[in-house]
């Protein structure tokens, strides 16, 4: 008994007739929706947050930022410390894509990224890179194993400063 088959041929009419091309992949511009008006509103409820925010929070000046300029706070007011948290990812295969090699000899190079390493950390002006009791908060996390950061205990530190 012949089952019956739909040709290569007429997948690939369908496809295109759908709106489909077959495409090489190659490094392209990413949409990410950032320009949505929902997006756009938020930002900038955030912004406008995050500037009432600012005049609760020391500054710094001078040409190398050692001035310290302290927030005219209204009676019942708390300063507040921005702390921000920085991550960077880093692959075992990450190099440059061009390597200089001797005549006749070639280069084989891995597929793929590699093994991952992400460094996590978490900083503010006024104290650095948050650490309590000579521990920092610096966390460097190996994808696929657990990894937790004791977020309370670095948010407490700073509190109380």
């Amino acid at each position: 008994m012949n089952k019956a088959t739909i040709s290569l041929t007429t997948i690939t009419r369908y496809l295109q007739l759908w709106g489909f091309s077959l495409k090489g992949h190659t490094k392209d511009i990413y949409h990410d929706g950032h320009e949505r008006a929902d997006v756009v509103e938020y930002r900038k409820s955030w912004a406008a947050t995050m500037m009432n925010y600012r005049t609760k929070m020391r500054e710094y000046g001078g040409e190398d930022c050692s001035e310290v300029i302290m927030p005219n706070l209204q009676e019942g007011d708390k300063e507040i410390v921005l702390v921000t948290r920085d991550e960077c990812y880093f692959n075992s295969n990450d190099d440059v894509a061009i390597t200089w090699t001797a005549k006749g000899e070639s280069i084989i190079k891995k597929k793929g990224q590699g093994l991952g390493l992400m460094v996590s950390d978490f900083y503010c002006a006024c104290h650095g890179s948050l650490q309590f009791d000579s521990q920092y908060a610096r966390e460097i996390i190996e994808p696929g194993k657990d990894s937790i950061l004791d977020l309370p205990i670095w948010l407490w530190a700073c509190a109380r400063s």
